[in-house]
């Protein structure tokens, strides 16, 4: 799949590892192997000062192009531009659901917390991509509040955090159902949290309105990716102001998508949709047409959470 994106000559090459795998190759790289017997081909590369350069193969292994009379030969290697590919390598995971069981295996005895040993097996593979995301599906409560799980509404110890940025995550989600379960206070006191970590984005949530207009943007070896982040709803309780979590509606995504493709070489969505527990591979049909809404935007790539499977 190639793609042009006319403001920057850069190229691009993304992989989302784990929950999904896309390879995309975007503008500037050099064919390895021409086609054969498939009719005529046609490479477009960006330059350094955003032109165009178009090699035209001729049709056929013997060169027979009588389709095609007026294709030129293939200029020669040295006669040809390129630019050099590049690529980010995408880490996404989710959903970090902390359950009692969870929360108690951290309890350090004192009162404390430490989350790091969840994370031992898989701190490698996070810390080899170029961008690593995570979605953090419950929301923090101060180190004072009682954790609580699923029954009366996850509340997370906010130690989570630090073993999420010590494992190697780069950007959170936070939109989720699970968002609103003890209102907008503990919306706010996540946010807090994250701001002892300069160099973590947090997607979902927002302290005001400015900045809840304002698109995420990662930029990693010289390509700038928008990124975006929804949840279809919460559990029965919404935020008093409407930006304080972003929420999927049509009208929405594509502002927002139109605003951060201006800003950027691609943009991915990430949606908190589908259905708890369902089976491998189910897909409810809002999310097929949701899917195809996104797609037809021109977004990279959309990613997946909160079914609790893979």
């Amino acid at each position: 799949m190639r793609r042009y994106y006319g403001k920057r000559a850069a190229s691009l090459a993304l992989a989302v590892i784990m929950t999904m795998t896309v390879s995309v190759w975007g503008c500037g790289k050099k064919e390895e192997e021409k086609p054969k017997n498939e009719g005529t081909y046609y490479n477009i590369e960006a330059t350094d000062d955003g032109k165009r350069v178009i090699e035209r193969y001729k049709e056929g292994v013997d060169g027979n192009n009588e389709n095609d009379q007026d294709i030129t030969e293939d200029p020669s290697d040295d006669e040809k531009e390129y630019v050099p590919t590049t690529s980010v390598n995408l880490l996404a995971v989710g959903d970090n659901l902390c359950h009692q069981s969870i929360w108690k295996s951290a309890a350090d005895g004192k009162g404390g917390y430490d989350f790091n040993h969840l994370y031992v097996h898989v701190k490698a593979d996070i810390q080899a991509a170029d961008i690593a995301i995570v979605n953090q599906e419950t929301i923090f409560g101060t180190e004072k509040q009682e954790p609580l799980g699923a029954d009366r509404g996850f509340r997370t110890p906010p130690q989570m955090a630090q073993a999420l940025v010590n494992a190697g995550f780069d950007v959170v989600e936070q939109a989720t159902n699970h968002t609103m379960d003890h209102g907008d206070s503990c919306v706010y006191n996540t946010i807090e949290v994250w701001k002892n970590f300069e160099n973590i984005t947090v997607l979902g949530i927002h302290e005001t309105q400015e900045d809840a207009d304002t698109v995420k943007v990662i930029e990693k070896n010289n390509i700038k990716i928008a990124m975006l982040d929804y949840t279809y709803g919460f559990n029965g309780r919404g935020p008093k102001d409407e930006w304080l979590v972003d929420v999927f509606s049509e009208e929405k995504a594509k502002a927002d998508i139109e605003k951060a493709r201006e800003i950027s070489d691609c943009v991915i969505v990430f949606m908190h949709w589908g259905k708890d527990n369902g089976p491998y591979g189910h897909l409810l049909p809002e999310q097929e047409e949701q899917a195809k809404f996104l797609a037809d935007l021109g977004v990279l790539a959309v990613v997946g959470t909160h079914p609790h499977v893979v």
